[in-house]
């Protein structure tokens, strides 16, 4: 993935974030049903052909207290 493209990612993550009246969004690796959380790296795997990994999300609100 490039970096263009996963500024992307982020970037659509924000809007919808907007859209949905949340302010933060908890992101983790889910590969093959496994939960891998990171505040700097996630999980991605190559095979000849494809590179795959996904993402799983909950879009939240966090209140200053």
């Amino acid at each position: 993935m490039s970096r263009n493209e996963f500024s992307y990612l982020i970037d659509s993550y924000a809007r919808r974030a907007k859209q949905l009246g949340a302010n933060a969004v908890n992101i983790v690796s889910y590969y093959r049903k496994v939960e891998t959380s990171s505040t700097t790296d996630f999980e991605y795997h190559s095979g000849a052909v494809i590179a795959a990994f996904a993402l799983k999300d909950e879009f939240v609100m966090l209140v200053d207290e």
